[in-house]
């Protein structure tokens, strides 16, 4: 029973930290987005829509442990800035959208 329990307690951890590593930078401002993610349009220079299912608090948590501090959000757009750096982080069903703030 102790050898299941501890099984399961490292498969959790493993699951959780392989999480941590599967981000890469965006286009804009390095803005960190799951390694998964596709690339569904991009607008211009300024703004990048991706196609991804999965958006919850463990991926909010670790932009901020990239340096991106939550510094406003407005219904389901969420603004992060780092450094002079400001990025909005609009989220909806299977997809997220990334802009730059001008």
């Amino acid at each position: 029973m102790k050898r299941k329990i501890l099984w399961i307690i490292g498969t959790f951890i493993i699951v959780i930290g392989l999480n941590f590593v599967c981000l890469k930078p965006s286009s804009l401002n390095k803005f960190p987005v799951p390694l998964t993610a596709q690339i569904e349009k991009t607008f211009d220079d300024n703004s990048v829509s991706y196609e991804w299912n999965g958006i919850n608090r463990l991926y909010h948590f670790q932009v901020q442990l990239a340096g991106w501090r939550k510094v406003d959000q407005f219904g389901s757009d969420i603004v992060y800035k780092k450094g002079k750096n400001r990025v909005h982080l609009l989220t909806s069903r299977g997809s997220f959208h990334i802009y730059r703030d001008n």
